[in-house]
């Protein structure tokens, strides 16, 4: 379900410790697996702490990709 997170969605990655990040999407791509997209490398190259989510497109194939890149903006009290 990843295409349904748009542009400032918000999701939670909790750890089994229980720490909580928050993370905040920027910006989402379909790409083609078989080349060499140089979108992607952008959205691995950010600077600042990220995380991107990538999965099958559509649900269940092979044929595309989507990534979904989101920066942290809350870590856990420690």
């Amino acid at each position: 379900l990843l295409n349904k997170l748009k542009p400032g969605d918000k999701f939670y990655v909790q750890y089994s410790d229980g720490r909580v990040f928050v993370f905040s999407v920027k910006k989402a791509i379909v790409f083609n697996p078989f080349a060499n997209d140089a979108r992607l490398a952008e959205l691995e190259q950010n600077p600042n702490p990220s995380i991107v989510l990538v999965s099958c497109w559509p649900v269940g194939t092979n044929y595309r990709r989507i990534a979904v890149q989101a920066e942290l903006v809350q870590t856990p009290s420690i």
